[in-house]
């Protein structure tokens, strides 16, 4: 037999005052005279062995009923044979440090309720016992046991961060550590507010070896706005021009929001936004019209006022206006004079002209459209280094020239998987139809379904086979004047007709003309990425440019935080790799030496964004089959609790039964016992 609080065996030096109280009682006789005692002798000599009698077992019953409280409060139990084995135990304790945890509970944040529940947890447990302290950084000083007294200290450099993690891969670590410390057995509690967006458990993963104790610190739900994302319309953004931004914001609270105030800053500078009206459970998505002023990169934030959850209140962005535009015209025998026309009146359209055998096919990437005019030939090696240049995002506008034999074009057709050209006609055909659908002209036009002169073509190509397309421009028998073609990361838009002007009126409109060079120059997919979420850990791509000091390389992230990423160099691009090394949401600089390279912004995670919780309810029907689902009161101690489930069957209630018992018995001893 053990004690679960052995200190109150101290108290049975109580069991001295009933032992003095009957040494030292002296009872006061009457006197009564009587004219001859002899014949009371033998009556008084049998009523003093009685009393004697009736004193030592009312002594006794006494003596064993104050035993039976001390016995109580001492509450003794028995060791199983389990236990007996376990010389020290194993225990894993996680809190949930993410921003949801930062919610006001009664007596201060969730957070600050899951460390101090934490610290009851510990205590319960003895000297010799080895801890973990996990949270959702996973951090390398957390994936190891130390003693008590370090997992305290552990415990109070806690902090709130905007990592989150699936209690599933919580799980996984848990188990991790306790079977690298070669202990087949331990208990694992989980402490955290359970968001429905977290909780993963699977019960096939469940080990009997382990016992698992889920503890919700959980506050009345609050109402959150949330700022999810925010993205430019057009993914090159030029100076001096206004720039439509789209962002949604969503409503998780349990009420309407009203008169939500939306504002962004550009390059430090405040500028008012909107007011936002959005219903619960609802999303609104709304725009900013942003005036860039200047080239090169750019650090915006948008936000909303809401509280008080107010992590996912601003969304940060980094991104980079474009001094010009490059464009490579590649002709046979002299580039057409309409074309150059019409390019030099684009603003910041850099225009450069090479003649069919005189390329550089290096120089190709380094364009956002490559426009080949009426070539008679496309050679093997032109259609390899076209084929490089699509696929990383360069748009190629093909305007096939007049007359061409079935194998002029066929290393492009087999390489890029386009379709061949055949049947050249010299017929007249009108087109009928542009897609206004298509991300050339959706935002072109005012009113797109207003009379809009088409071009028409005076000599023209059939397509047979290749990739799916999609038209651009239609003829009015539904064949395809210009098809458009994905491949890669760019496009590729072939023109049934050739460029010279004998053959083709396209580049005498426009109206139409001036709009398909100018989006053909856009519409590619190689859009940088304005923000990434700091909790996935993100590989970013930089593009390697002639500023950057390839001489003992090293980059250095510069804005809330400063660190050092890991880098690689790769296909003329850098790898920056910045693991979990990033903390704080916000807009870094990225410097090499003494050089300012561009900008990077990250932002916090939206996964909690839904205070949505499982509740103790929920939990017990979800995993109460395999975990052991705690109740948070108020004025629960947790380490009494512990220790009474750690110390197996107790037998305090029975001590109470045995003092009530020998409490019965001495009354019954005074009553009943009568003595002369």
């Amino acid at each position: 037999m053990q004690f679960l609080f052995p200190t109150f065996l101290w108290t049975l030096i109580l069991l001295s005052i009933p032992v003095l109280i009957h040494l030292f009682y002296f009872r006061r006789y009457k006197k009564v005279y009587f004219t001859n005692v002899h014949f009371l002798k033998e009556l008084v000599e049998e009523t003093a062995t009685k009393n004697k009698i009736k004193n030592i077992l009312i002594l006794l019953c006494r003596l064993a009923a104050i035993i039976g409280l001390i016995f109580a409060f001492a509450q003794p139990f028995f060791t199983n044979d389990s236990q007996k084995k376990k010389q020290s135990q194993a225990v894993s304790i996680y809190i949930d440090n993410s921003w949801s945890m930062n919610a006001n509970a009664e007596d201060g944040s969730l957070v600050q309720k899951a460390k101090r529940r934490a610290k009851e947890i510990i205590t319960a447990y003895s000297d010799n016992d080895r801890f973990q302290i996990l949270t959702n950084d996973l951090d390398g000083k957390h994936q190891r046991l130390v003693s008590k007294e370090d997992a305290i200290s552990l415990l109070e450099e806690i902090q709130s961060g905007p990592s989150v993690q699936t209690l599933s891969k919580i799980l996984f670590k848990q188990k991790q550590c306790l079977q690298n410390a070669k202990l087949d057995h331990g208990d694992l509690y989980m402490l955290s507010d359970f968001q429905a967006s977290i909780c993963d458990l699977d019960s096939l993963k469940a080990d009997s070896l382990y016992q698992l104790y889920l503890l919700p610190i959980q506050t009345i739900q609050e109402n959150n706005l949330s700022l999810d994302t925010a993205y430019f319309e057009s993914p090159v953004l030029l100076p001096g021009q206004t720039n439509t931004l789209i962002y949604q914001v969503s409503n998780y609270g349990s009420t309407d929001a009203q008169d939500i105030r939306s504002s962004f800053t550009l390059n430090g500078q405040d500028y008012p936004g909107s007011s936002l009206n959005i219903k619960s459970g609802k999303s609104v998505i709304d725009s900013l019209k942003i005036n860039i002023q200047s080239f090169g990169w750019q650090k915006l934030i948008v936000k909303i006022k809401d509280y008080p959850i107010q992590f996912d209140d601003s969304y940060y962005m980094s991104c980079k206006s474009d001094e010009e535009i490059n464009v490579l015209l590649l002709y046979e025998r002299e580039p057409p004079a309409q074309v150059l026309k019409m390019i030099s009146s684009i603003p910041y359209f850099q225009l450069k002209t090479q003649q069919q055998n005189k390329l550089d096919y290096s120089k190709f990437k380094n364009n956002n459209l490559i426009l080949l005019s009426d070539l008679t030939e496309i050679s093997s090696g032109m259609s390899n280094e076209l084929m490089k240049a699509v696929s990383e995002g360069v748009n190629v506008l093909i305007f096939p020239a007049a007359d061409l034999g079935a194998s002029n074009y066929r290393p492009l057709s087999v390489k890029l998987s386009l379709p061949e050209l055949r049947d050249f006609s010299l017929t007249k055909k009108e087109a009928t139809k542009a897609n206004f659908e298509s991300d050339i002209f959706n935002d072109v036009y005012i009113n797109s379904k207003a009379s809009i002169k088409l071009p028409s073509t005076m000599g023209q190509y059939e397509f047979y086979g290749g990739l799916p397309s999609e038209k651009i421009i239609e003829y009015r028998d539904g064949s395809a004047m210009i098809n458009r073609y994905k491949i890669g990361k760019g496009s590729v838009f072939i023109s049934a007709s050739p460029l010279d002007i004998k053959y083709n009126e396209l580049s005498k409109n426009a109206e139409i003309f001036l709009p398909l060079l100018f989006k053909t120059a856009f519409s590619s997919d190689l859009s940088r990425q304005l923000s990434y979420d700091l909790t996935s850990n993100p590989v970013i791509l930089w593009q390697i440019t002639e500023s950057l000091v390839k001489q003992d390389l090293y980059i250095i992230l510069s804005g809330p935080d400063e660190l050092i990423p890991s880098i690689k160099l790769a296909n003329n691009q850098l790898l920056i790799e910045v693991y979990d090394q990033i903390k704080k949401a916000g807009i870094y600089d990225v410097k090499n030496q003494n050089n300012i390279l561009g900008s990077i912004a990250f932002n916090d995670s939206r996964k909690e964004s839904n205070l949505k919780v499982w509740n103790p309810k929920i939990l017990k029907e979800q995993y109460g089959n395999f975990t052991n689902v705690l109740e948070d009161t108020a004025n629960e101690d947790f380490t009494s609790a512990i220790q009474s489930e750690q110390a197996g069957p107790t037998l305090w209630w029975w001590m109470l039964i045995v003092a009530f018992v020998f409490l019965i018995l001495e009354t019954l001893l005074i009553r009943l016992w009568k003595t002369d």
